[in-house]
């Protein structure tokens, strides 16, 4: 009797496995169809000037929904690879020299997203920046994360003059890239969506209420023209301009260096990339700045001197070989500035007397309190 009702309970469990199973099936098939509609592709920005013009390309309106999130031309949804550039970045304003804010640190898809207010870059001002390794023969791009390790999105990538970015990405697709370019005489760059649209600051900055900024541009003019602050860890052989905040404006090395007189000026826009340096780490952690043209900055005597003679400057860009009075430090203020130190302890400003420097003008070697020292801003002169 015991047998036969182990017989029969096992028919009835093998009946109901056949039942379930078909069902599944059926699921199986219905819910694993292909899509007869594939990913919508768009065509990658041109790489083109920042000053000149490009095609216009047709967005959705504002109130259609959006359409399935394009992947970049010539790359796969996920990139090849994306390499951290080392520290951080802030991106200030044209017209008020404000600072990009991504408002709550990031992770926002309804206003306010950004903002353009910021007087000093705090942690929601600073950026970091992953160049983005696409197929061969795609421009540089580059990823902007903010610090909830979120991803900065241009919707639609780009075209939008409302719901224009978010930053709640946790990856990196097509419409979370974008491509630098550097106008080395102002020290400005653009910066352009994969639609080849580039981002505006509305009224050049200091802008609170939503949206701050726009990304239908299809030229450069001011409110398209930003600064790209370097932050924190400057890396080595990395090319910059230095940004001298007595005057707002750039360091340059007349000639491109090898001067002993009129050797740094601060007070005309540089020519010639006269005002790109290279920055080279050395083993004690202070930096030779290496001019244009090869040639090295010295503090003469290792600093310590006001102003020069009438024959030769306290700053001479001639040197070829790095020695002890060619080494500065940086001193990160924590606020993407820095204070530049001599080897032997000073820290380089102008004298007091001098309310606006001009082209008699010296920079001083001799001040020893780092609170009276220029606080020097780097413009990342190798992105773009």
């Amino acid at each position: 009797m015991r047998r036969h009702r182990s017989l029969l309970l096992l028919a009835t469990r093998l009946f109901l496995m056949g039942l379930a199973s078909c069902a599944g099936d059926a699921t199986k098939s219905s819910s694993e169809a292909p899509s007869s509609s594939p990913i919508a592709q768009t065509e990658a920005g041109k790489d083109q000037p920042p000053t000149g013009e490009v095609q216009e390309r047709a967005v959705p309106g504002v109130t259609a929904p959006l359409p399935a999130r394009p992947m970049a031309p010539a790359m796969p949804a996920v990139p090849l690879s994306i390499s951290a550039l080392p520290g951080h970045f802030s991106i200030g304003t044209y017209a008020w020299d404000r600072y990009l804010t991504a408002v709550g640190g990031g992770g926002r898809i309804t206003e306010p997203v950004v903002r353009t207010d910021a007087t000093k870059a705090g942690p929601w001002e600073q950026y970091r920046l992953f160049l983005v390794l696409g197929s061969s023969g795609v421009p540089q791009q580059y990823a902007m994360q903010t610090a909830s390790f979120n991803y900065l999105t241009a919707v639609d990538g780009g075209g939008r003059t409302s719901d224009v970015v978010h930053t709640d990405a946790k990856q990196v697709q097509s419409w979370e890239t974008f491509r630098f370019y550097f106008d080395p005489s102002t020290g400005f760059h653009a910066i352009q969506t994969v639609s080849t649209n580039y981002l505006t600051a509305l009224g050049g900055g200091n802008h609170v209420d939503p949206p701050a900024v726009h990304t239908d541009a299809t030229k450069v003019d001011n409110w398209e023209k930003f600064h790209l602050w370097k932050c924190g860890d400057l890396s080595t052989n990395w090319y910059y301009e230095i940004w001298v905040p007595y005057n707002g404006t750039l360091l340059m090395a007349v000639g491109g260096g090898g001067r002993t007189k009129d050797a740094l000026h601060a007070y005309e826009a540089p020519q010639n990339n006269w005002g790109r340096f290279q920055l080279i780490r050395q083993n004690d952690g202070s930096y030779a700045i290496r001019t244009f043209n090869g040639n090295y900055i010295t503090a003469v005597g290792g600093g310590g001197l006001a102003s020069g003679t009438p024959d030769s400057d306290n700053l001479h860009t001639d040197a070829t070989q790095i020695q002890a009075w060619e080494k500065f430090r940086f001193i990160d203020m924590g606020d993407c500035t820095y204070a530049i130190q001599t080897l032997s302890g000073w820290y380089l400003g102008f004298p007091p007397s001098q309310i606006l420097p001009g082209p008699l003008a010296q920079f001083t070697t001799r001040i020893s309190d780092i609170a009276h020292a220029l606080k020097f801003r780097l413009i990342a002169a190798g992105v773009g």
